[in-house]
């Protein structure tokens, strides 16, 4: 309803639901429902939180870890990466929409409550500036980054119904 929501309230509640991922960043500010980007949990991302360099695993950077691919097994998907994660319709369908309504059901106001997400294809950090050295997500450089990611959520004419 372009009402200002707590995005970071929201995020902490997602996150309690999607073991799977990394990290969640709510967007939609000034929109009419509010949409998602979300990083999963990968060998990468595992490296990063260690602070090494998750470039140094070359192609087993974008890995699925442990989190994600339970998630995936549990509903017969056979991603093991987050490219096959991202355009499958078991690990999106039947693995993290389920979740999505379990949050939203949480959430309560159906202004506040997520929509639509995209899994992005690359892990948030402090080297990528997308995360500061708090830890917390740096929001504007992640936006401006992923603008056409944001503008596609919306591009779609309707949302998801509330749950």
């Amino acid at each position: 309803d372009g009402s200002p929501v707590p995005a970071a309230n929201l995020e902490q509640i997602l996150k309690k639901y999607l073991d799977a991922v990394e990290h969640v960043m709510v967007v939609g500010s000034g929109k009419e429902f509010l949409s998602c980007m979300l990083t999963l949990k990968t060998k990468g991302s595992e490296a990063a939180s260690r602070g090494e360099d998750p470039a140094a695993l070359g192609p087993a950077k974008d890995e699925l870890a442990a989190d994600s691919l339970a998630l995936a097994e549990l509903f017969g998907s056979e991603a093991t990466t987050v490219l096959k994660a991202r355009t499958c319709s078991k690990f999106r369908g039947e693995g993290l929409l389920p979740l999505f309504a379990k949050a939203n059901a949480e959430i309560k106001l159906s202004s506040q409550q997520v929509r639509r997400f995209s899994i992005l294809t690359r892990i948030f950090s402090v080297k990528t500036n997308e995360v500061l050295a708090s830890g917390q997500l740096n929001r504007l450089a992640i936006k401006k980054q992923n603008k056409n990611i944001i503008d596609g959520m919306y591009q779609q004419k309707k949302a998801a119904p509330p749950k």
